[in-house]
């Protein structure tokens, strides 16, 4: 399976990015810090599914997932530190 990753703050990248290695299954093919990075990565990757943070700078994660939606979507697991966005984010088409 393969996996992006988008969060603005680094060590959440690389927080997350161990956890991924204790699956082999998954491979990650890119990272991203920022929204406009991540609709980049998506259509360049092509991933299964992205990792992909709310709170961002330029495009926030709820915009990225509106921005991709005339594609097919890759699974979108939303990491946040902030429960007021579920309900949002799972408008937004991913979740």
């Amino acid at each position: 399976m393969k996996a992006l990753i988008v969060d603005d703050e680094p060590i959440a990248r690389q927080v997350l990015r161990e956890a991924l290695e204790d699956f082999p299954e998954v491979d990650l093919v890119g990272e991203a810090s920022n929204g406009v990075e991540a609709v980049e990565q998506v259509v360049k990757c092509d991933p299964d599914v992205v990792f992909l943070d709310l709170q961002m700078p330029e495009l926030d994660g709820l915009a990225v997932a509106r921005a991709l939606r005339n594609r097919k979507l890759p699974l979108i697991v939303y990491v946040t530190a902030f429960d007021k966005h579920a309900l949002e984010a799972f408008e937004a088409g991913g979740g």
